[in-house]
């Protein structure tokens, strides 16, 4: 027991004095004697592992144990000093580094200033790889901030002097320098330095008027992205530059603000001009032409998956644009009003709304339309059909009040004394159009036929601007609500003309009375020898082809004169129908027919369907189709020859029905009622006699 506690005091003893030799010893000594104890130990086929297996095993582990752990911390000591040794030759280095590019840029070098900023860069990122937790590391790190601040004071002292695009490649080793939200924050507001100076160098040529500096800011900014965007996306990651984006977006919007401010103030009053809207909407497309160029540019530069990413743009020029699309909205419509208000003031002071007028009108809301499609502000243009829509409105009631005051007898003669008058000669057609009512109501069935067409068209027009701008972005508004809108406002000036001209056409009706009166009053029950004395003659038929020619040209004189070319045809065939259904009451109503009156008067009808057909430019056959069936059925040699023209799956005679046909065929002289009721019973029943 004694023996074995004499060991261990011995072997304390040694591991005493070999611990003050280790303290004692250099470092070149002790790695050899590391070294030299590891070889002798392998020399002699043991494990170095293995040793100190043993010794952890030794009753003597608590000895062990402690010199282990200070040769540990004497290693690490070691180690340590090796360390502080490198970071005092990278802070040696980078002093270097910086005294010359200071020197560079004294001599206005500014390329080797750059390589050497690199150069420093390259110097920090490998300290940082290695020893950033040293305390010497935190000297490199002021070193690197005071270089920043020097390059970043030289940067901006460049700003104005022509040496902007010569310090390119000293800003790009910027964002190496330092985080990314300082390059960020220093490129963004040199990019504000050098927009004021710019603005500031071209005031004689801006002279401090929004309209000019707007554009000329927006097109500098890019132009600056331009210069130093693709050697920054080498420094720079992805995320940081989306930031960069947003932040000079950000900058630019707040140059641009207080302009907007003044621009939307001095023009949100008092009297306006087209050309200040068209500056409002230039301003407006300039805005949003910016953030898509910059989204655009910024999207062509970034790398990878990146480059199909859409960089996000912030709500500042957003802001601006909402601003300015109010600003248009407000002076749009008062524009539109007061040119409205003009026209109509103008118009109605010479009697009445004419298509000069409406031409006029047309064109100042073609144009305020016009506008709100160049904004492609979906508001805006929303906004400007809704008041197009209102001016139409307040339109159509007044032409309807003009025209519901117009005096349909206001002359003394009437129109079948006129007619008998313009017919024999004594008068001419004039003398009927002159008269207040016809006139104005021409005026006004033509000035609302033209507004139907233009209406369509500029229906026409919006639907297409809205179906292209929804194929590019899905989100645009429709316009179904207002669309809507305009196209019942177009039904409702087509229902007003069609009224005035169906008026028309009745009082030209009543201008040939006085020949129907005669034709009423005829019985055509004719020999063979008055039937030939009268086949050249036509009697009725001419008279009222002539006055109609007469009214066609007046008519067609005052359409060419207000530039419409579809009303007078729709005149035309609604006076083809009015007089067929005056000659179906006077053939129902009062004429008898013998087989050769019937051919005699469907002679001169035929006559009279092909001189209308003239007038028209179409055929008005369809028209009096009923008439001329009704010749057909009566011009039949017997009553049993009517066989011919019935319809049994119908229970018809050509165009009319037992009823119909019973009135028509009563109008044969020679044909008793009760022959007649007998026929159409039979064919009714399917029998024939």
């Amino acid at each position: 027991m004694l023996a074995q506690r004499a060991a261990q005091i011995a072997l304390f003893r040694e591991v005493s004095s070999k611990r003050r030799a280790f303290k004692t010893m250099p470092e070149a000594e002790v790695f050899n004697v590391v070294r030299a104890n590891s070889s002798s130990t392998s020399s002699k086929g043991a494990s170095p592992l293995a040793n100190l297996s043993d010794f952890v095993n030794s009753p003597n582990k608590k000895v062990v144990t402690k010199s282990t752990q200070r040769l540990k911390e004497l290693g690490q000591a070691v180690k340590n000093l090796k360390a502080t040794r490198d970071v005092m030759l990278m802070l040696y280095q980078f002093k270097m580094e910086e005294l010359a590019i200071k020197r560079s840029l004294v001599e206005n070098d500014i390329e080797t200033a750059s390589v050497h900023a690199k150069k420093c860069y390259k110097i920090v990122t490998r300290c940082s790889l290695l020893h950033t937790s040293l305390p010497l590391y935190s000297k490199l790190e002021n070193l690197m901030e005071d270089l920043r601040l020097y390059l970043a004071s030289y940067s901006k002292s460049a700003v104005g002097t022509g040496r902007s695009r010569d310090i390119t490649s000293l800003i790009t080793t910027y964002p190496s320098l330092g985080p990314s939200d300082q390059g960020i924050s220093f490129i963004s507001e040199l990019l504000v330095d050098c927009v004021n100076f710019e603005i500031s160098s071209q005031n004689a040529f801006l002279n401090n008027e929004p309209l000019k500096e707007i554009p000329f800011i927006f097109s500098y900014a890019l132009r600056f992205l331009d210069l130093y965007f693709p050697d920054l996306n080498k420094y720079f990651e992805q995320g940081a530059l989306h930031l960069l984006v947003q932040s000079v977006n950000s900058r630019v919007s707040s140059i641009v603000k207080p302009r907007l401010v003044t621009f939307a103030n001095k023009h949100g009053t008092g009297a306006l001009s087209e050309d200040e809207i068209e500056n409002t909407v230039l301003i407006g497309r300039a805005c949003k032409a910016f953030c898509e160029e910059l989204q655009a540019r910024t999207g062509a530069n970034l790398r990878g998956d990146d480059a199909r990413s859409s960089v996000r743009i912030d709500s500042s020029m957003h802001d601006n644009i909402r601003m300015l699309c109010s600003v248009y909205i407000s002076n749009e419509i008062r524009l539109l009003r007061q040119q409205y208000s003009e026209i109509v003031r103008h118009s109605l002071s010479q009697g009445l709304i004419d298509a000069a007028c409406v031409h006029d009108i047309f064109y100042v809301l073609q144009r305020s339309t016009q506008r709100s499609h160049a904004t492609s502000w979906s508001k805006a243009l929303q906004t400007i059909v809704r008041d197009v829509n209102e001016v139409l409105k307040d339109l159509h009631g007044r032409i309807s009040q003009v025209s519901s005051n117009l005096s349909q007898n206001s002359e003394s003669v009437s129109l079948s004394e006129l007619g008998a008058c313009i017919i024999r000669g004594d008068k001419g057609i004039e003398n009927f159009i002159s008269r207040s009512g016809v006139s104005c109501r021409v005026k006004a069935a033509i000035v609302s036929e033209l507004i139907v067409d233009f209406s369509r068209g500029m229906n026409h027009s919006l639907e297409s601007f809205v179906e292209e701008q929804r194929a590019k972005n899905p989100n645009w508004c429709s316009l179904q609500v207002e669309l809507e809108e305009l196209r019942r406002t177009a039904v409702a000036f087509e229902r007003l003309s069609i009224e005035l001209t169906n008026t028309l056409a009745h009082d030209s009706v009543g201008l040939v009375k006085q020949i129907l009166n005669q034709l009423s009053l005829t019985q055509y029950i004719l020999s063979e020898k008055q039937f030939d004395l009268l086949a050249g003659s036509k009697v009725w038929a001419q008279p009222l082809i002539w006055l109609y020619e007469q009214l066609a040209k007046a008519f067609g004189h005052e359409s060419s004169m207000q530039n419409c070319t579809t009303w007078l045809p729709k005149f035309l065939e609604l006076l083809a129908a009015r007089l067929c259904i005056t000659l179906e009451m006077t053939l129902f109503g009062n004429l008898t027919f013998n087989q050769l009156g019937i051919l005699l008067f469907e002679r001169e009808l035929r006559v009279l369907v092909a001189g209308l057909s003239n007038l028209t430019q179409t055929s008005v056959r369809t028209t009096f189709s009923r008439l001329l069936s009704a010749c057909r059925i009566l011009s039949v040699d017997s009553i049993t020859d009517v066989v011919d023209f019935w319809d049994a799956a119908s229970c018809r005679l050509l165009e009319f029905n037992l009823d119909e046909s019973l009135q028509v065929l009563k109008r044969r002289v020679d044909f008793t009622e009760m022959i007649v009721i007998e026929t159409l019973d039979s064919l009714a029943q399917g029998e024939r006699k």
